[in-house]
């Protein structure tokens, strides 16, 4: 997942993703096929329902707080 997350900006060296993920095979530039950009729509919403869950989140510790 993070590989695609990081491909969906386009081409990366070896050293852009092992900055971002960790460790990735040496001396390789990854990007996308078209299968793999299909996923795009998939994974903008997985990070929007993350954000507004962390948001709601953030939201009822307030008001829990404020009692």
């Amino acid at each position: 997942m993070l590989i695609l997350r990081d491909l969906l900006t386009g081409t990366k060296r070896f050293g852009e993703l092992k900055k971002s993920i960790g460790s990735v095979s040496q001396k390789v530039e990854y990007s996308l096929m078209k299968l793999g950009w299909s996923l795009q729509p998939i994974l903008d919403a997985m990070k929007d329902w993350g954000e507004d869950y962390k948001s709601s989140l953030e939201k009822k510790y307030e008001n829990h707080k404020k009692v």
